[in-house]
């Protein structure tokens, strides 16, 4: 097991291919390991693209 990073969502995110009638921000955790070296961050982006880093 090795570390990642987690990603949240902002509520109004849209994700052009996700399924309609689910929302991501609410129904699904997201991980990645491909932000840099993952370090258990949380990151969050926004509605208008951005990826802030949670302090």
């Amino acid at each position: 097991m090795g570390l990642f990073d987690t990603v949240e969502l902002c509520d109004d995110v849209h994700l052009p291919e996700y399924p309609e009638g689910i929302t991501p921000a609410e129904d699904v955790d997201w991980q990645t390991k491909g932000i840099d070296r993952p370090t258990m961050t949380t990151f969050r982006i926004t509605a208008d693209g951005r990826l802030l880093e949670e302090e």
